[in-house]
């Protein structure tokens, strides 16, 4: 849907040659999946670089789509519909639903916290441009989106999406009985999500 909105395929004034484009199919993405995956797990510095082959064998993912058709799905991958609202910027954070819901509701079936809890700040790397980045240059991660994340043991259990401009994503002030700061709301959000036993 989002190719077809942004005239995948066609002509225009800035951009008078087009590679040809096709509608993608459940398989092809998820040799797409499988190739951003085993991206994540190598070192290689352009993905440019992964279709030439280590020693002139290429990996079973990158032997099942050509480089030009994954950069051309990967210009056009959107997990939503691209809605009026989403394409002003309005509600920023459901352009990843229903995504993000399904991992966070998956990942609180799939693990029991202890007593002993962590909430803190993560921050997820991403260099392209976007209004929502956060800049923290004395971090591990110096440019990226903050998270703000319930962990225990190593395993992430809930997650709130922030942002530079918008701040929380769906943390709500709580006025009553004690009025909260919006960060401290979050919080208190993200401990009544615990999945009951």
């Amino acid at each position: 849907m989002y190719a077809a909105s942004h005239g995948a395929g066609l002509a225009s004034l800035h951009h008078p040659f087009i590679r040809k484009w096709y509608p993608t199919c459940s398989f092809e993405l998820l040799v797409y999946f499988a190739i951003l995956i085993y991206m994540g797990l190598s070192k290689a510095a352009s993905p440019k670089l992964f279709w030439r082959g280590i020693n002139g064998i290429l990996p079973e993912p990158i032997m099942r789509m050509s480089c030009k058709r994954f950069q051309h799905l990967k210009w056009y991958f959107h997990i939503s519909e691209p809605t009026e609202a989403l394409i002003q910027g309005k509600e920023w954070w459901k352009r990843l639903e229903p995504l993000n819901s399904s991992i966070r509701d998956r990942a609180k079936k799939c693990f029991l916290p202890s007593t002993n809890v962590t909430i803190d700040k993560m921050m997820i790397r991403f260099l392209g441009r976007s209004a929502h980045t956060i800049k923290m240059p004395n971090k591990p991660i110096g440019l990226g989106y903050k998270v703000l994340a319930v962990c225990d043991a190593g395993y992430t259990y809930n997650w709130e999406l922030t942002s530079l401009v918008e701040g929380f994503a769906t943390a709500i002030q709580q006025k009553k009985p004690y009025p909260l700061s919006l960060t401290s709301s979050a919080v208190l959000q993200m401990c009544n999500r615990f999945t009951p036993v």
